[in-house]
């Protein structure tokens, strides 16, 4: 059976977003300027040595010659691009756990690199999550259950295969739910994770009653659209102090949960084309575009700086 990948509710096949991390992965690669990190030609020969070793699956041969390198007198200044190749040699053997553990240091360590940001582009595909064995590198068990636990008051339903909105089967479990798992762990990146989902719920991306304009006359909403605008804002501001600046490999989702209530705002549906900027909008389609300041080509950049000159 084919291994899954879940994000924010849409299921996809883990066979299609590897190929579509790889592609994006060697077009950032490919179009990587050397210069930036100054490495001296000795160094860079063996770098390319290396990559001709994982070219033609002689894997071991690359990774020994890149760890050889990397403990060298000389190699030990370049550590962000050699690690960057050691992963790529362990992604082409899919060993994935190890080219993530490999990518990871880099984001760590040296988060200004140009190979980190690279990687952080990517983060937003979430493709750290393989398998149940494999979910969320470096957490823990009892919140790796959690994450699994949270997931299930979710029907996965996919929106034109574009987003990840999907149908609460009960708004108000999952809101009690979510909010004493936020309470439960410390650690800033799972508060964020939580509050994610708590924002779809308040935000009225679900299909329950519950949430900013998202009762009906069948069911009445059990919060009103004041008090549920309220909550949003106040989750916004959370999530964003959650996030440690632009290389936090969480920072992508804040930007997209900031374009969806901009999106909410304006009381327009999210593939109609024909969203309408107002007053209540056009701050949040603005702080999109201060958020991505840095990153001149964010998809929800473009759409927010499109609604803003409309």
């Amino acid at each position: 059976m084919e291994r899954l990948v879940i994000e924010f509710g849409c299921i996809i096949k883990r066979s299609e977003p590897m190929k579509l991390f790889l592609f994006i992965l060697l077009f950032y690669s490919s179009s990587y300027s050397q210069s930036q990190e100054k490495i001296p030609p000795s160094i860079q020969q063996k770098i390319n040595k290396a990559k001709d070793y994982y070219d033609i699956s002689l894997f071991e041969e690359s990774k020994k010659l890149l760890v050889e390198l990397l403990y060298s007198e000389d190699g030990k200044k370049y550590e962000a691009e050699i690690r960057f190749h050691m992963g790529l040699a362990s992604y082409y053997e899919e060993e994935y756990k190890s080219a993530f553990n490999q990518w990871n240091q880099i984001i760590k360590k040296y988060p200004s690199s140009e190979r980190a940001k690279v990687l952080n582009r990517m983060s937003s595909l979430r493709l750290r999550e393989f398998s149940e064995n494999e979910a969320i590198l470096h957490e823990n068990f009892e919140y790796n259950e959690d994450n699994k636990t949270a997931m299930l008051f979710w029907k996965i339903e996919p929106l034109n295969k574009k987003l990840f909105f999907s149908d609460l089967q009960n708004g108000e479990t999952a809101v009690r739910f979510y909010e004493e798992l936020i309470i439960k762990y410390d650690d800033p990146s799972k508060k964020f994770n939580f509050l994610s989902y708590l924002f779809l719920i308040y935000a009225g991306y679900n299909g329950s009653s519950y949430g900013y304009k998202n009762g009906d006359d069948e069911m009445a909403s059990n919060i009103s659209d004041k008090d549920s605008e309220k909550k949003v804002i106040e989750i916004l501001s959370q999530m964003e102090n959650y996030v440690e600046g632009v290389n936090d490999l969480n920072y992508p989702k804040l930007v997209q949960c900031y374009y969806l209530w901009a999106i909410r705002r304006s009381n327009s549906k999210m593939f109609s084309g024909k969203v309408k900027l107002n007053k209540n909008s056009k701050p949040y389609f603005e702080k999109v575009i201060k958020l991505t300041e840095n990153d001149q080509n964010n998809i929800y950049r473009i759409f927010s700086q499109h609604w803003l000159n409309k």
